[in-house]
């Protein structure tokens, strides 16, 4: 007698075929016996067969499920009818998220391990966020002194302002070198000595200028007018030691 069994992937199966059925003798296949695949279709029903007795109705359009545990990825294909009813999946999966237990630290929105690839070569991890904490409850695994980010306001804050200094350099650095282009690291150094000398994070543009005491200096970067203006209105006084303050007057 042959059963018909429908299994979660839409084939027709017969019921002997299924593991765990009885032939007409009784005997039962060895342990040993049962094929790779059919050992795969039971890792996949442990998780499965709960969806499976919630929504029974819709086994039929239910095509395939796939699990990479390397990836840590679930593959569930669905297949619906042209003549069937309008699936708005993106409101079905919001709604299976507020049932769904999500572990995230807060700061951080994505983290991948980055595997060797040559020898010689260690793994890292490349964080998409920023969250120092975090990886200080770790530090049997990881090297804290390794640490390197570009945000260098987050380093000033756990390191002191001469680290900060130190990224900043880095960091210009690698904008340059991206594009082949060497710069002096004295140069380097210069700015990254004026955007910290204060003992915090001052901006390299016009907003960092308007803490200088000098009124031409800030008319020579940029925005003249608007410095010009506020410097007659508070009658500011410049006493021509900054290099820009002596180019502009000659």
């Amino acid at each position: 007698m042959n059963e018909i069994n429908h299994e979660m992937d839409g084939k027709v199966k017969f019921a002997k075929d299924v593991r765990g059925y009885d032939d007409n003798d009784g005997s039962k296949d060895d342990e040993s016996d049962i094929p790779m695949a059919a050992k795969k279709e039971d890792e996949v029903d442990k998780y499965t067969k709960p969806l499976r007795e919630a929504h029974a109705k819709y086994l039929q359009y239910l095509k395939g499920i796939e699990i990479d545990k390397e990836k840590n990825v679930f593959t569930v294909n669905i297949a619906f009818p042209l003549e069937f009813k309008k699936v708005l999946m993106l409101t079905l999966a919001e709604q299976a998220m507020n049932h769904v237990l999500v572990r995230q630290v807060p700061g951080v929105e994505k983290c991948t391990l980055i595997k060797p690839k040559k020898a010689g070569d260690e793994p890292y991890l490349v964080i998409q966020g920023i969250n120092f904490e975090a990886f200080f409850h770790h530090s049997e695994i990881l090297d804290l002194n390794r640490l390197e980010t570009n945000h260098s306001y987050a380093l000033k804050a756990k390191y002191g302002v001469e680290a900060m200094r130190a990224n900043i350099v880095k960091e210009v650095q690698m904008v340059f070198g991206v594009y082949g282009i060497a710069v002096d690291k004295r140069h380097l150094s210069l700015i990254a000595d004026f955007m910290t000398f204060n003992g915090d994070y001052r901006a390299f543009n016009r907003i960092g200028m308007e803490e200088s005491s000098s009124p031409f200096l800030k008319m020579s970067y940029e925005t003249t007018m608007k410095y010009l203006v506020a410097a007659s209105q508070a009658i500011e006084k410049d006493d021509m030691s900054a290099p820009s303050s002596a180019v502009v007057m000659g």
